[in-house]
């Protein structure tokens, strides 16, 4: 990793299509499940590599890039779910709520494929954004509480509350809709 940040303050742009390579896939999967909405998603992706593109030599540590790279995305969905229009203007079909990974095939089968468990992500979309937030990171992005804790510059015990009451909705809109069928 050193070795491509190093390209990057050098401002190669081979260093940022490597980039945004290995890591775009994983930053639009935490983008789609904060923000509900692929085009969006697709906004802060462009943003996040523009940003890191730009701001990489505010990078301290290279083996922390990844985690630079998930705070710049957390930092631009929370931008965006905080932005007025985006919340009262942009009203979503339906059809644009269904997950629809298709526009990679490393999303569609890291992730959630679609037709074994969309039930799960339209409720998992349904959650309230701080809920949404720390079960993307924790079950998506596979990061620990402590992990968790250190990207939200939040207490541990908030992340692991906002995971358990994450849970807890979670199972009941699941164990509701099947005493519905």
């Amino acid at each position: 990793m050193e070795e491509l940040v190093q390209r990057l303050i050098q401002k190669e742009e081979a260093a940022l299509r490597e980039l945004m390579a290995i890591y775009s896939n994983e930053c639009y999967r935490l983008a789609y499940m904060l923000l509900k909405d692929r085009y969006e998603a697709d906004d802060v992706i462009q943003d996040l590599f523009i940003t890191a593109y730009t701001k990489i030599d505010s990078l301290q540590d290279a083996q922390k890039l990844k985690n630079w790279l998930i705070s710049i995305t957390m930092n631009l969905c929370r931008k965006r779910q905080n932005r007025w229009s985006f919340r009262h203007i942009f009203l979503k079909s339906k059809a644009e709520d269904e997950v629809q990974w298709a526009a990679s095939e490393d999303v569609e089968t890291v992730v959630l494929s679609v037709e074994a468990n969309e039930e799960l992500a339209r409720h998992i979309l349904a959650l309230d954004y701080r809920y949404r937030e720390v079960i993307s990171l924790y079950y998506f992005a596979e990061y620990s509480i402590k992990e968790i804790s250190s990207l939200l510059q939040a207490n541990e015990n908030t992340v692991k509350s906002h995971l358990a009451r994450g849970r807890k909705l979670l199972k009941e809109r699941l164990e509701g809709m099947r005493d519905e069928q």
